[in-house]
């Protein structure tokens, strides 16, 4: 059986690279990977998200919650606020959450913070933007 780093491991450089933030979590919750621009807009680093409960940096997310929703229907989109390090609010970021690998056998959860609400639909699939959802039309 694939752990998650190994199922995105080919992937991990489109999802470095790309504008909406990325959040990947085992089946439990734990974040596994968190792409460089969430990082930066939480204003924390790579290593010290890694291994921490998705309830501790986002506590509007319930995971079991969403893990529930995403195995009836197969993806999960809300929005939410974030606080960010320094205590300031971002209300409104669409969130969505797809499993990893085979629905009935998924790996962990994919979060998606499409462009923190700053890209219209119409840029989420320019050709000038490197958006995750382009690429997964692309693909």
């Amino acid at each position: 059986m694939k752990s998650v780093l190994d199922f995105i491991k080919p992937l991990r450089s489109v999802f470095d690279i790309n504008s909406e933030g990325i959040l990947i979590t085992n089946l439990q919750g734990k974040i596994a990977y968190c792409n460089p621009i969430l990082s930066r807009f939480l204003k924390q680093e790579v290593s010290t998200l890694k291994g921490r409960m998705l309830a501790a940096v986002f506590p509007e997310l319930n995971f079991i919650e969403i893990d529930n929703k995403i195995s009836r229907r197969h993806s999960f989109k809300s929005t939410i606020s974030i606080m960010t390090e320094n205590r300031i609010s971002i209300p409104e970021i669409p969130v969505s959450a797809f499993h990893l690998g085979d629905n009935n056998d998924p790996v962990g959860v994919q979060f998606i913070f499409e462009s923190f609400g700053k890209l219209t639909d119409q840029d989420k699939f320019s050709s000038k933007n490197q958006s995750i959802l382009k690429v997964m039309d692309n693909r």
